[in-house]
C-alpha cells in the first residue's frame, strides 16, 4: 500500500502539474503528451520501486527477474496465442460492462483513453506518432512488467503465493490505467501474464507477450481495423484465450523458479 500510494502521489503531485505546464489542459492527448505521460507514470513507478528495493536490500535478480529460461516450443505457442486473443476478450469485457452500467444507471464515461490513443496514433506530426508507437509497443510494456510482474510480484511473494500475486498484480494493473474500460479490459491479459510469470519464473516471456499484444493493437488501429469485434471472432478469441491458459498451466516450471532469490537453472523440471 505504501508503494501504491507513493506512485499515485508522484502522478498527482509531480507528473500531472508538469504535463499541464508543458502542454496545457487542451493538448494533453497529443502523441507527444501521451508519450511523456506514459513514460512518466511507468518510469516513475519503476524508479520508486528501485528505491524501495535498495531500502529493503533485495537483490536485483529476485526483484526484476530478467533471467533467461529455456521453455519448450509448446509454452511459447501458448504465449503467442494468449497475446493474440486476450486483448480482444478484454476489450469486449470492458466495453460491454460499461454499456451495461451506462444503460442501467446512465453513467457517462469520464474519459476514453482508448479513443485518445487511437486518435494520437493516426493523427499528428510523424515524429511524435513514431515516438508514441515506440512507447506503446516497447517502452511501456517493459516498464510495466518490471513494476507489476517484477517488483510487485516480489512484494506479494508471488513465487510462494502465486494465486494472491496474480490477483493482486492484476487488480493494481487495472487501476493503473485510470480508465473504466481499460481497467477492466486489461484484466484477462494481466491474469495471463501472472500465470506466465509463475510458470516461467522470469519476466522475459511476460515482456515478449506484452509487446506482442500492444504491437498487434497498434497495428490494427493504424490499419483501420479496430472496428467492433464480430461475434465469430470473439468466440474464436475466447476459445483461443482459454486454450492459452491451459497450455501455459500444463508446462512444468524451471528448476529454482519457486525461490525468491537466485537464478533458476535453464533446464525444465517438475515442481
Amino acid at each position: 500500500m505504501l508503494y501504491i500510494g507513493a506512485c499515485f502521489t508522484w502522478i498527482g503531485l509531480g507528473l500531472v502539474p508538469v504535463m499541464l505546464l508543458l502542454f496545457g489542459a487542451d493538448d494533453m492527448t497529443s502523441p507527444l503528451a501521451l508519450s511523456l505521460s506514459a513514460v512518466g507514470m511507468s518510469g516513475g513507478a519503476a524508479a520508486i520501486a528501485e528505491a524501495m528495493r535498495r531500502i529493503r536490500q533485495w537483490e536485483v535478480p529476485e526483484t526484476w527477474a530478467l533471467r533467461r529460461v529455456s521453455m519448450p516450443v509448446g509454452f511459447w505457442g501458448g504465449a503467442v496465442l494468449g497475446a493474440l486473443t486476450l486483448g480482444v476478450v478484454g476489450e469486449w469485457l470492458g466495453v460491454g460492462l460499461w454499456e451495461v452500467l451506462n444503460n442501467a444507471f446512465g453513467w457517462e464515461l469520464p474519459n476514453n483513453n482508448l479513443a485518445a490513443i487511437a486518435e494520437s496514433l493516426r493523427h499528428g506530426a510523424l515524429g511524435e506518432r513514431a515516438l508514441f508507437v515506440a512507447v506503446v509497443v516497447l517502452i511501456g510494456p517493459l516498464l510495466e512488467e518490471l513494476v507489476f510482474r517484477g517488483f510487485l510480484w516480489r512484494v506479494l511473494e508471488g513465487n510462494a503465493r502465486p494465486v494472491g500475486a496474480i490477483l493482486g498484480t492484476s487488480l493494481v494493473f487495472g487501476m493503473w490505467h485510470l480508465d473504466p474500460i481499460q481497467s477492466v479490459g486489461v484484466l484477462p491479459l494481466s491474469f495471463f501474464l501472472g500465470v506466465v510469470r509463475w510458470r516461467s519464473g522470469s519476466l522475459r516471456p511476460c515482456i515478449a507477450i506484452h509487446v506482442l499484444n500492444n504491437g498487434l493493437a497498434a497495428a490494427t488501429i493504424l490499419a483501420g481495423w479496430d472496428e467492433p469485434t464480430s461475434p465469430s471472432w470473439l468466440v474464436a478469441a475466447l476459445i483461443g484465450g482459454i486454450g492459452a491458459f491451459l497450455v501455459i498451466k500444463r508446462h512444468p516450471r524451471p528448476h529454482g523458479a519457486h525461490k525468491n532469490g537466485g537464478c533458476p537453472s535453464e533446464d525444465r523440471g517438475d515442481d
